[in-house]
């Protein structure tokens, strides 16, 4: 028999939904409820492994996932939003269609997060641990709307707190998460990681090193879209050593390293970013500093947009990103501004910039 159609939304009695597989198959609608009940469900034939030209995230295949871990998210409000379509999809992905490999990595991350309660961090919670700004979501997007995370190791400042630093990188992780979600932008997030003054005394603990490592391989899998390290430092390379062999391959290949002097890397930022929305610390255009208080701002009214299920476009004007900016931007001819003009970033940051003359604006 041949099966087909989208997937669907039930009502199992439990205010849960269920998949199933609609057939297209004429007769197969004319069955009993009885009749359909007796016979064994397709998804129960599938092969752990996907064969040869199936879809690794067909539809069978996330049903069959469903079945076999709804027993762990049913009744788990929170659970049960995270654990959707895309979700499970993303899952198995990253297991190259493989049921049982798919099921563990799911059913290892459903355990995490019923520890760890990602959804009931807040900022102000964690935001001692970015006071100087060492990583945050950037107030703009790639061009392929791939929400953008900056790191600047050098900005460390509690290097003993393993536990907070781990927090403050889920919050962010989840923030970015759901700002991609919500946001309806790409599901994957880019991390561009600033050397600016970087030397091995700002390299985190090995311990906090792998711990970040399993939360972006396992707790976040197929959200990486791509790891950026912008000018790192020769002596970065003695930690590289130390950490690559820690890195699994896919995630591996997602990494790439950048100079500031090489032509062909600035053409890579080009064509990946809009450079113009890119800080000038790394390679961009524009003029931008991480200001603590307007950032907590808008992670603090996101919350809230997003504990609703809703997004910041839909409630948020566009105009410019978040933070004031003390040194002032050079005016469309090149000279600086004449003292006493001020350039000012409001505290609403999402999808339009217009800054001066001598930037393009973005509607």
């Amino acid at each position: 028999q041949t099966h087909a159609g989208s997937l669907e939304r039930g009502n199992d009695g439990e205010g849960w939904w269920w998949w199933r597989c609609r057939s297209t198959m004429g007769q197969d609608s004319k069955r009993s409820t009885s009749n359909r009940s007796a016979e064994p469900r397709i998804a129960r034939t599938l092969t752990n492994k996907p064969n040869k030209g199936e879809d690794v995230d067909g539809n069978e295949r996330v049903e069959e996932l469903w079945e076999r871990v709804r027993g762990q998210v049913v009744g788990d409000p929170y659970l049960e939003t995270w654990c959707d379509e895309t979700c499970m999809k993303r899952y198995l992905r990253a297991r190259k269609g493989n049921l049982q490999k798919a099921q563990d990595m799911l059913e290892n991350s459903l355990a995490w997060r019923k520890k760890m309660r990602p959804e009931l961090l807040r900022w102000k919670d964690v935001e001692y641990q970015n006071t100087l700004g060492k990583m945050y979501r950037s107030p703009y997007p790639a061009k392929d709307g791939s929400p953008i995370i900056i790191m600047r190791p050098s900005l460390e400042n509690h290097f003993g707190d393993h536990d907070g630093n781990i927090k403050y990188l889920v919050y962010v992780l989840e923030n970015a998460a759901n700002y991609a979600k919500y946001g309806k932008r790409s599901e994957r997030f880019i991390i561009l990681v600033d050397f600016w003054k970087y030397s091995l005394k700002h390299a985190p603990p090995l311990k906090t090193s792998l711990e970040t490592l399993h939360i972006l391989q396992d707790q976040f899998p197929e959200r990486l879209g791509q790891a950026i390290a912008y000018d790192p430092p020769r002596i970065f390379g003695i930690f590289w050593k130390m950490i690559s062999p820690f890195i699994d391959p896919v995630t591996y290949g997602k990494i790439k390293f950048v100079h500031k002097k090489s032509k062909s890397s600035m053409q890579f930022m080009e064509e990946r970013f809009n450079l113009d929305l890119v800080e000038e610390k790394i390679g961009g255009r524009l003029h931008y500093s991480y200001d603590h208080e307007e950032y907590g701002k808008v992670m603090e009214k996101e919350e809230v947009l997003y504990s609703q299920g809703k997004g910041p476009e839909e409630s948020t004007p566009r105009t410019t990103p978040v933070g004031s900016r003390k040194s002032s931007p050079p005016k469309e001819n090149g000279e600086p501004v004449e003292k006493g003009e001020e350039f000012h970033m409001v505290d609403e940051f999402y999808d339009a910039l217009t800054i001066s003359p001598g930037l393009i604006s973005v509607i």
